[in-house]
């Protein structure tokens, strides 16, 4: 969960509102572009951690199944105006830190439509970037399916939305 606390300050979500829009390429009016990038920044981002029983500790130090991570931050578009909010859930499902398996639920709310994402990160050591299901939407994004990609970088996470045609 470590490691994608800073996804969830996304994906994966924000209440501050700071997202990136960028339509790759877009067809006739109302229809979903091939791809669609937002950014939310970590200091934009709020996240609060629920320890379920057995209790971290110092002689626990590990997330264990039933931990939860609830975030939600601002998303922000290509010229770094809020574009919308993001809200994230990251459930602990199994491992230990920092390798956990979490399944995470997010609602990334726009102006024109919602986008629904849900599926799995495994954390796995060494990468920055996790791909998990479009599960669906509202507004412009009805029925959207395919796969959003999130990368974890210094400041910000991307979510880049790749739909399904």
């Amino acid at each position: 969960m470590t490691r994608k606390y800073p996804i969830a300050i996304a994906a994966a979500a924000l209440a501050a509102g700071g997202a990136v829009l960028v339509p790759d390429s877009s067809g006739q009016d109302g229809a979903l572009p091939d791809r669609l990038t937002l950014q939310m920044r970590h200091r934009e981002a709020k996240v609060t951690m629920v320890d379920a029983p057995p209790r971290m500790s110092r002689k626990r130090p590990s997330e264990s199944p039933g931990d939860t991570a609830v975030a939600r931050g601002r998303l922000r578009g290509a010229d770094g105006s809020p574009v919308g909010q993001t809200h994230s859930e990251f459930v602990v499902t199994g491992g230990r830190s920092p390798r956990t398996t979490e399944q995470a639920t997010g609602t990334f709310v726009l102006r024109d439509g919602q986008i629904a994402i849900h599926g799995v990160f495994p954390n796995t050591p060494g990468t920055d970037k996790d791909v998990i299901p479009i599960v669906g939407g509202t507004g412009r994004y009805n029925g959207a399916t395919g796969s959003v990609e999130i990368t974890s970088g210094r400041r910000a996470v991307t979510f880049t939305f790749h739909f399904a045609r």
